[in-house]
């Protein structure tokens, strides 16, 4: 007699399956688990590898592009000088900077290699350069643009040292340098040797070149008959005009005796015209400012129309009555 359970089934004869047994044992499941985990990891590290190449190659294709391509390369050095008005030291300046370029490597190779501060350096440092600005243009191009230190004056000081307009030495020149005849001389300053690029210190020297950039500025015609500047130890300015006539300024601010000098010319005329031996030109001038006229000579007495000229006016009570 049959069970109603194993009349239901079909195969009432097929051996029933512990359930319990069916299952995979915990062990099995956890080296199932970790081959996949494994696997992941894998093809994990294999991505990261590859892209990590893939990024390699192209730093490297993008670097070689960057500085070893052509495209980088530094072609042409552009040197533009700002202002409209010409010193006709253009050439031999940027010729300089050229070849002190050259000179370190500075006018070749790449463009992002290329050491702006060094190459800023090289050009500011010329002593006719009074400031630069330099550029990179890319992707292969320099530009330099530079304002120039103009001569203002000559100094005898161990030669002839052309000046700027601050008492910056420029150059060392010779007298078959035309620059010799078109600028006026200043002497008697007590300094050191100074070399092209130094400053000279001299409070004399300031005093001086105030004096001859006002009269230029100005256009004074006095200023291109000034032949020379003569200061000494204690500031006291003497000009020479071109033909021998003196001017003394003393040792105040000369600009603030130009109303009386322009007073005395007014009154004797140019100083060209002006003789000193002539007794019909000499006549008494009263000139404030410690200037006392062209070549003046004093005298305290004419006999026969004859003037008695005293050379210095020294060790002496009497008053002159001529001057």
């Amino acid at each position: 007699m049959t069970s109603p359970r194993a009349e239901a089934m079909p195969f009432p004869w097929f051996p029933r399956r512990n359930p319990k047994l069916s299952r995979p044992p915990k062990t099995r499941s956890r080296f199932a688990r970790r081959i996949r985990q494994m696997f992941a990891w894998f093809a994990l590290l294999v991505l990261l590898t590859a892209g990590a190449t893939g990024l390699a190659f192209v730093g490297i294709a993008f670097h070689r592009f960057l500085f070893e391509s052509g495209y980088f390369a530094l072609e042409a050095v552009f040197i533009h000088f700002d202002g409209w008005e010409r010193t006709g030291d253009e050439i031999q300046i940027e010729s300089q900077i050229r070849r002190e370029l050259r000179r370190r490597d500075l006018d070749d190779g790449n463009m992002l290699r290329l050491d702006i501060d060094s190459l800023s350096q090289v050009v500011s440092t010329h002593p006719k350069v009074e400031a630069a600005t330099v550029r990179k243009v890319y992707p292969s191009l320099v530009t330099i643009d530079i304002l120039q230190r103009k001569t203002a004056a000559l100094v005898l000081q161990d030669g002839i040292l052309a000046i700027d307009k601050k008492g910056n030495v420029l150059e060392r020149i010779t007298t078959r340098d035309t620059k010799s005849l078109e600028y006026p001389y200043i002497t008697g300053l007590d300094t050191a040797r100074v070399e092209p690029g130094a400053r000279i210190e001299s409070e004399s020297l300031t005093k001086t070149l105030r004096l001859l950039l006002s009269l230029r500025d100005e256009d004074h015609p006095l200023f291109s008959k000034i032949s020379e500047v003569h200061t000494d130890k204690d500031g006291y300015l003497t000009v020479y005009l071109k033909g021998g006539t003196e001017i003394l300024f003393g040792s105040g601010d000369p600009i603030r005796k130009m109303p009386h000098l322009e007073t005395f010319i007014e009154e004797m005329g140019q100083p060209e015209d002006f003789d000193p031996e002539d007794p019909d030109q000499v006549e008494q001038v009263f000139l404030s400012g410690r200037i006392t006229g062209f070549n003046c000579r004093a005298a305290y007495q004419r006999i026969d129309d004859e003037i008695e000229w005293f050379d210095e006016w020294e060790e002496t009570n009497k008053l002159p009555t001529i001057v």
